[in-house]
């Protein structure tokens, strides 16, 4: 959140609306604003934690009304109360969800060390993936073959997790020529946040295929797994 150069929140004043003349058509975006929804007064006080601001505390009326200067106090020890309760509650939320996590991946870590085969491991660390959001729509890994190496002329669906039906299935391939992903993955991992913007005209096929908007790839040393 971001204010102004000139606004008066940044000072942590408040700003203060007022539709004095509903009449005149000549007003301001913000007064244009209230009017459009039945106001004619509004009073935004801005709600800092650590010099952030985090929150915008709005006071409407419809009535043309005159804020006093005892107004201001209360409101200003209201939003000064409410800031801190609202960065603590964040930081709880925040360590709830770092505890979480760390739980899952014990867990996720203790299955995968008593795994009974590969199929196994692939199936924990897909679900470990899985549940850490509900935006997580297909989690894959796939093998080089025939054998492990930057350069197999393919690699292989090994496994395949999906919360919806997917397009591919384990057993399918993916010739080295068509999609090289040692190639494109030199960092061991590429973020895509817009599958549209993929230059690469055979990976955003393949991820627009399976219905992925982005997708996170992580080449290891003999698998690479997708997620999207």
């Amino acid at each position: 959140m971001t204010f102004p150069a000139d606004s008066p929140l940044r000072r942590r004043d408040p700003m203060i609306i007022r539709d004095v003349n509903p009449t005149d058509p000549l007003v301001s975006e913000m007064i244009f604003f209230i009017r459009s929804r039945g106001f004619r007064t509004h009073v935004i006080l801005p709600l800092f934690s650590a010099n952030q601001p985090i929150a915008l505390f709005s006071i409407t009326s419809t009535d043309l009304y005159e804020f006093t200067s005892e107004d201001y106090d209360v409101y200003r020890a209201l939003t000064g109360q409410m800031s801190t309760v609202l960065q603590n509650r964040r930081l709880l939320e925040q360590t709830e969800v770092a505890l979480d996590e760390t739980r899952r991946l014990y867990a996720a870590s203790r299955s995968v060390a008593t795994a009974a085969d590969s199929a196994a491991v692939y199936q924990t660390a897909a679900i470990h993936l899985a549940t850490a959001s509900t935006n997580v729509g297909l989690v894959s890994m796939l093998l080089a073959q025939p054998s492990p190496s930057k350069d197999a002329p393919y690699l292989q669906y090994a496994h395949v997790w999906s919360r919806t039906p997917a397009d591919v299935q384990v057993g399918d391939q993916i010739a080295h020529e068509v999609l090289s992903f040692p190639d494109m993955l030199r960092d061991g991992i590429a973020v895509i946040n817009n599958t549209r913007a993929v230059e690469n005209e055979a990976l955003k096929t393949l991820l627009e295929q399976n219905g992925s908007l982005s997708a996170v790839l992580v080449l290891s040393r003999l698998v690479c797994a997708g997620t999207a």
